[in-house]
């Protein structure tokens, strides 16, 4: 015959119950950290493609300009750096000496960049995101 007080059955209660709760916020935990492990991944590869993108269309740019046909809008071209590719549109600015001359887009174009490091330091000086 099995015998068990009150107040053993509750303490050992308690114990389980602890030991669930601290088990489903390690679950929790785990869980979060493998989303934001997930999202920065995701996050890298929309980064890779958004500056191939970018890379592409000046890319293409150049070769219509070569060829006397319509052209790429700039807006369209700045609509990408300012999306990210600000890395892909200067490497293809520079390796394909594409836009470099053209005062309006480069004051455009460093303007964009300016507010993107205005932003990343505002979004690293209020904690946002930690390194």
């Amino acid at each position: 015959m099995y015998f068990c007080s009150f107040n053993s059955f509750f303490a050992n209660r308690k114990k389980f119950s602890r030991s669930l709760l601290f088990q489903d916020l390690n679950n929790k935990l785990l869980l979060s950290l493998a989303l934001i492990y997930n999202l920065m991944e995701v996050l890298t590869y929309v980064f890779f493609l958004v500056n191939f993108i970018a890379f592409f269309l000046i890319a293409c740019d150049k070769r219509l300009a070569i060829r006397n046909k319509n052209r790429i809008p700039e807006k369209t071209l700045l609509l990408w750096v300012a999306l990210g590719g600000t890395i892909g549109s200067s490497l293809a600015m520079s390796i394909f000496r594409h836009k470099t001359s053209k005062t309006s887009y480069l004051w455009k174009f460093f303007g964009i960049i300016t507010l993107q490091v205005f932003i990343l330091l505002g979004v690293f000086y209020l904690n946002l995101i930690s390194l």
